[in-house]
């Protein structure tokens, strides 16, 4: 119908076949795109180091045990995979309830939709939180005596909490909003062309309103990573720091996108198998009508799975080269809170 639209109104240079409307190359290199986008964002925090201003914020990277035994790895599954996908339906479903059109919340946080994945982020920094209490409460107990370092905040024996960093971290961050704001009003303005995977809003050009509604979830991004990498995983070393170096990088990205992986993997690819529109996740009566069911913020997430992974690989690589998680964190919180959410944040 919207072809059959276009064709009255705008000369066709070239046709369309109205039934065939996958363009396998289009999606391509449009995800090809949209992930070269989080390896600028690395080259960019990379770049900006080189000088000496930033550089002063890098310490040597911490001496950490690495992650050994099938137990260890068995709890890092629950907690990073199975734990966030089991709540995700209902904890995203009952936030959208919530926060959703003329509720107390719904001023500040303007996306209902949105709001349940940033719901579920916070459930998933609040259990990452309590682990992280109750294993340095273990260790502190057997004798071990707790450092900054121990939680990627300082170098190797540095006793004081270095304001500056972070600020740095600021800094930069707003320098890549900067460059890469600029980017896509050039491109999209000349060009014509979105960073987008399929139709998901994968990046989007900033404006006034964007701006000042994408606030909120930065922020809520910003402490959920924060949470999320104080406990940096190290794995076993293979005797080459550059093949160590890629390694964290993809595990630390798989694990932290699994949990929404796996969920639309199982919903959406399953859908398509069974074929007749059936979804295999069930959806729950939030509001007890038997009619309005809901799914939670799932039909929202795939940006989110791929957002995640990304920012953790981001960061998983700038920590193993600078040693703190403020000069990753900041910048990855502030690049996704601001460029990769989506238009729902424009809600009203």
């Amino acid at each position: 119908a919207i072809l059959d639209f276009e064709r009255t109104i705008n000369d066709e240079p070239v046709k369309l076949d109205p039934t065939n409307m996958v363009w396998t190359w289009q999606q391509l290199f449009s995800g090809i795109a949209c992930v070269a986008m989080m390896f600028l964002l690395a080259a960019l925090i990379n770049l900006l180091m080189q000088l000496d201003f930033f550089a002063g914020a890098a310490n040597p990277v911490p001496e950490k045990k690495p992650r050994r035994g099938a137990i260890a790895w068995i709890l890092d599954i629950l907690f990073t995979t199975l734990i966030p996908a089991f709540i995700f339906v209902h904890v995203s479903a009952y936030v959208i309830k919530w926060t959703g059109a003329r509720t107390a919340l719904s001023p500040i946080l303007t996306s209902a939709n949105l709001n349940g994945i940033m719901g579920w982020l916070i459930a998933i920094a609040l259990i990452g939180a309590v682990r992280m209490i109750i294993t340095a409460a273990r260790r502190k107990k057997a004798g071990y005596t707790l450092r900054l370092s121990d939680f990627a905040l300082a170098g190797e024996g540095d006793e004081k909490f270095d304001w500056s960093k972070a600020g740095k971290g600021l800094l930069i961050g707003l320098i890549v909003l900067g460059a890469v704001g600029i980017w896509l009003w050039t491109i999209e303005g000349f060009a014509g062309i979105n960073y987008q995977v399929w139709n998901l809003s994968t990046y989007l050009k900033f404006s006034p309103m964007r701006i000042t509604r994408a606030i909120p979830y930065m922020i809520i991004i910003l402490v959920v990573m924060f949470v999320g990498n104080m406990s940096q995983r190290v794995l076993p070393s293979t005797g080459n720091d550059r093949r160590d170096m890629w390694i964290a990088v993809a595990v630390n990205s798989f694990l932290t996108a699994s949990a929404l992986f796996f969920l639309l993997l199982i919903q959406y690819g399953g859908s398509m198998l069974i074929g007749d529109g059936t979804a295999i996740i069930p959806q729950i009566d939030i509001y007890g009508t038997g009619v309005n069911k809901s799914s939670g913020a799932l039909d929202f997430a795939f940006g989110y799975c791929y957002m995640m992974g990304g920012t953790t690989g981001v960061v998983t690589y700038i920590y193993r080269k600078y040693g703190n998680i403020f000069l990753g964190v900041i910048p990855s919180a502030m690049f996704a809170g601001m460029v990769t959410l989506s238009a729902f944040t424009l809600v009203a």
